[in-house]
């Protein structure tokens, strides 16, 4: 299969004219991408990269020309971002995520279709009511109606940090792709700290599609796959969780079938009492994306009709898995009565790489 990429249709890199693009992706796949950008860009190119180390030496300012806009696909070796003072001021970096979670050549494919078609002033757009309306509100609750649960959330704390992974990445700047979320943690970027917990308490719904992914620790591919089997029940069925101060303290269903799902919750939580935290709420905005079925990573950006929420257990590197719950039914509204995502109808920081995910 041969994947054409069409880097000068990527609305939240900018301004084509006047700069250079890379491609940067393993030595497996170079053959399988071919670049056109209809002379938008001064040159294109491929870069090959199979090891995490090499990443900062392929982006130093000085290695490639600039200014420069760079994507990287390298679903054999993680990603991790170079400091901001390493790339320099004269680049702007896209990455999807395809390391954590197995990835096919179709679903690449399909998820550039996606980065095509994404609306980046219509997500910024959608971010700047998200949080005009949180501001103005003493709480915000996520209710099922399916299932009549709810939880309410004290989301206006200085010590949480809320990330913005959407809209026009700026010179320095680099992003997730496809692009288009809004995630809370309750500790500032990098600073982990196991007692820190999201002031969360009530019920939630967990019933949506599950995304497990792997951090740096060494694993078996079928291993997260055969975990991730088990909690794939959660696509068709409800399993509602009790939620304290942050942390998960009791599941409970009233379908049989939701048994193996719920099983693999409880056995992860006995392995590893931290994937009972709350690590992160995300608030998926991009409307554009269809749903991969199976565990693929750059699901997490999927907004659904009006932004969708997710729920994320355990954080990597820290722990084994990360895993995120998106929940499309679940709606999220303020003390004012206004539906900010789920609907039909804070610290705020631009990030420079995916929070939970650090050096």
């Amino acid at each position: 299969m041969m994947i054409t990429l069409r880097p000068h249709l990527f609305a939240n890199l900018g301004e084509t004219h006047g700069v250079h693009f890379r491609l940067i992706t393993n030595s497996d796949l170079v053959e399988k991408f071919h670049i056109a950008d209809e002379q938008s860009y001064i040159s294109t190119g491929i870069v090959k990269c199979d090891r995490p180390e090499e990443f900062p030496t392929i982006l130093a300012d000085g290695h490639l020309p600039r200014p420069l806009h760079v994507l990287v696909i390298t679903p054999e070796c993680l990603f991790s971002s170079p400091d901001s003072n390493v790339i320099g001021d004269k680049c702007k970096i896209l990455v999807m995520p395809c390391n954590s979670t197995s990835i096919e050549l179709t679903d690449i494919a399909h998820f550039l279709s996606v980065m095509e078609q994404s609306d980046v002033t219509k997500q910024k757009s959608w971010a700047d009511r998200f949080f005009s309306s949180g501001e103005d509100s003493e709480y915000i609750d996520f209710v099922d109606d399916n299932t009549q649960t709810k939880a309410r959330f004290s989301h206006i704390s200085d010590q949480y940090e809320w990330f913005e992974q959407l809209g026009p990445v700026e010179w320095g700047g680099q992003q997730f792709c496809p692009a288009g979320e809004i995630s809370v943690l309750p500790m500032f970027h990098g600073n982990y700290d196991p007692e820190k917990r999201l002031a969360i308490n009530g019920q939630i719904t967990l019933c949506g599609y599950p995304i497990l992914n792997s951090g740096r620790p060494l694993f078996m591919r079928r291993d997260q796959e055969r975990i991730y089997q088990e909690l794939s029940g959660i696509k068709r069925l409800s399993i509602i969780a009790t939620v304290k101060d942050g942390e998960i303290t009791d599941l409970a269903s009233n379908d049989p079938a939701a048994k193996p799902a719920t099983d693999m919750l409880q056995a992860m939580f006995k392995v590893d009492s931290r994937y009972r935290i709350i690590w992160e709420v995300g608030f998926g905005s991009n409307t554009t994306m269809q749903v991969i079925d199976g565990n693929k990573a750059p699901n997490e950006s999927y907004g659904h009709k009006n932004g969708c929420v997710h729920w994320g257990l355990g954080l990597t590197p820290w722990t084994q898995y990360h895993l995120d719950i998106l929940c499309p039914n679940t709606k999220v509204v303020t003390s004012k009565g206004v539906y900010i995502a789920g609907d039909v109808k804070m610290n705020r920081k631009v990030a420079e790489a995916c929070p939970c995910l650090v050096n």
